[in-house]
């Protein structure tokens, strides 16, 4: 795979990609278009992919491949752009996409990947699959491993981020309760020591990403709830709420109270869970 501007891609999409802000588009060859999302996409890093996503729309009929296993949280805003790009491509991608297969993760996140076709009335068939590989495969891809491993490669360089990372925090902060390095190896398909391995030769532990991962949450949930303090600090698995308070000063540099109260207007502005 290879990155390309986009007048080089408009010319010759086949074996390349183009990315943005929390997303890749690629093109594997003329039967498979697709992207890949990750972190908490913004509505104008979403603009910037639904622009790109029109250039298919005169392509030759074709299957898609979505990878979706790394997206932290799915707001209204974003939703909202990809809802009113298939509302207002409808015809065109029932006409050009003939099925998709999405691989997407588990937890809150990709229940609402689910019910976004739902939502959207989807003009086309879509799968779902726990891997990469699989839902390549599905498409009837060759060497579908080579091809996730590919797919990897090119979302690392996009977003900067190791895909052993990537897709442990995926997995992490949907499991924060319950999480330990052993389910989660399990979950990525290697052993314990190959994940500990892997970790150190990013730089990091499971210990220091667990922690990444109960602090990113509780940011999400800050901002986005009136939940209490206490409440949050048992979602995103601390054993109390001093633990939690610590944990987060630490790695944020504030209190929690403080974190939330940052940029909010007087009075009250969120809705309770």
């Amino acid at each position: 795979m290879l990155a390309k501007t986009e007048a080089e891609f408009r010319r010759a999409p086949e074996g390349g990609f183009l990315f943005g802000e929390g997303w890749l588009y690629f093109c594997l060859d003329a039967d498979v278009y697709g992207f890949v999302l990750w972190g908490a996409p913004t509505a104008a890093g979403i603009g910037g992919l639904v622009r790109v996503l029109e250039l298919e729309l005169a392509r030759p009929p074709h299957a898609a491949f979505v990878d979706v296993r790394a997206l932290v949280s799915i707001t209204p805003p974003p939703f909202a752009e990809l809802l009113a790009y298939v509302a207002r491509e409808f015809d065109g991608l029932k006409q050009v996409v003939n099925r998709v297969a999405i691989a997407r993760g588990d937890g809150l996140t990709g229940a609402a990947v689910t019910g976004f076709l739902d939502i959207a009335s989807s003009p086309f068939p879509a799968t779902y699959f726990a891997t990469p590989a699989a839902a390549l495969e599905a498409l009837g891809v060759l060497r579908a491993d080579e091809v996730a491993a590919a797919l990897d490669d090119a979302q690392r360089y996009a977003s900067g981020i190791p895909a052993v990372l990537r897709d442990l925090a995926s997995y992490v902060e949907g499991h924060l309760q319950d999480a330990t390095i052993e389910r989660s190896a399990k979950r990525l398909s290697m052993s314990t020591r190959t994940l500990q391995r892997r970790l150190a030769e990013a730089g990091t532990s499971f210990a220091h990403e667990l922690q990444s991962a109960r602090v990113t949450v509780a940011q999400r949930l800050l901002d986005e709830t009136t939940d209490s303090l206490t409440s949050i600090a048992i979602e995103v698995g601390c054993a109390s709420p001093q633990h939690f308070s610590a944990l987060f000063r630490k790695r944020v540099g504030m209190t929690p109270s403080t974190f939330r109260n940052r940029s909010r207007p007087a009075g009250p502005t969120l809705a309770p869970r």
